[in-house]
């Protein structure tokens, strides 16, 4: 029995340092679909969102306490490449963007001549739109400082900083899901993920990352990102554990740390996982980063900022 008890022992001291390392971690992620991925960790006081990713670059520095932030994924390694000691290590969503028509379009089919919103200009919704579509609308194209603006134009078939009736609007989930509740003349034009896809020949959207600080422990690190695999996989497959896993903070709470409602993020995961929720390791997706990548006019990625 001493012989057994003096051979635990080690792996009793690793298990307790893992542990006491995993109370450490301190996560950050943006509000909105990549945030539900973390419904698992509404208690933890070592998880925190923030309504804008580069609040969230500004974290990424040497002497950082943030030890896995969640960004889009061409932010975050742009982030890497000026220095920021993080490295890539899982792709947890891969695309929540639609193009919805407002309803006010007669023929119900995008041209030259309608009136087309889009938010972010020359980011991550606009350099993806372009990417599909080319030039061939921007004459009608109307730019919106942000996703409720452009949100409110699929409401109310408007731009009412122009004062324009709108056609068409480039919008992410469950924005989407909530724009449509309010007209119910709206609907889902087009699936940018599925174009981008037959775009790229099979290669996919992979629209925001966890990236790993350097100096975190590695057996917390793979602890961590094993069991937000688990998390995602499981919610996937039961979105309810959205409502389940929120039920004891308020709406108010719910909207504060996650940027939208608890039914809605589990109602949009319900119908075909609109969220765009998934797990790959980065490593084993270099192939499909790097595509997504040239969208931006980025060089492909090194292995060595790779986890």
């Amino acid at each position: 029995m001493k012989k057994i008890t003096l051979l635990a022992l080690p792996l009793l001291l690793l298990g307790a340092c893992a542990q006491k390392a995993t109370k450490d971690l301190k996560i950050v992620c943006p509000t909105g679909a990549p945030a539900f991925a973390f419904y698992n960790y509404s208690q933890n006081n070592n998880f925190e969102t923030n309504t804008k990713p580069e609040n969230i670059i500004s974290m990424m520095t040497k002497t950082s306490e943030k030890t896995a932030v969640v960004l889009p994924t061409d932010t975050g390694i742009k982030a890497i490449r000026n220095g920021a000691p993080y490295k890539i290590a899982a792709n947890i969503t891969f695309g929540n963007f639609y193009v919805c028509s407002t309803g006010h379009d007669d023929d119900d089919v995008m041209e030259s001549t309608d009136r087309i919103v889009l938010f972010g200009k020359n980011t991550t919704p606009d350099l993806l739109f372009h990417y599909i579509y080319g030039d061939e609308f921007d004459s009608g194209i109307e730019y919106v400082s942000g996703a409720t603006d452009a949100k409110t134009c699929l409401e109310t078939a408007k731009n009412l900083a122009t004062d324009h009736e709108i056609d068409y609007v480039f919008l992410a989930q469950p924005a989407v899901f909530a724009a449509l509740k309010t007209n119910t003349n709206a609907k889902v034009y087009a699936n940018i993920q599925k174009l981008f896809k037959e775009k790229s020949e099979g290669k996919e959207l992979v629209q925001a990352s966890i990236f790993i600080k350097n100096n975190l422990d590695r057996t917390v690190a793979d602890e961590f990102l094993s069991s937000l695999k688990s998390d995602i996989e499981s919610v996937l497959e039961t979105p309810e554990l959205i409502t389940q896993k929120l039920s004891s903070l308020s709406d108010e709470e719910i909207m504060a740390l996650y940027g939208t409602k608890a039914q809605v993020a589990m109602a949009v995961t319900k119908a075909g996982n609109g969220l765009g929720l998934g797990f790959k390791y980065a490593k084993d997706n270099k192939e499909n980063i790097d595509n997504f990548l040239s969208v931006f006019s980025l060089e492909k990625t090194d292995e060595k900022i790779y986890y």
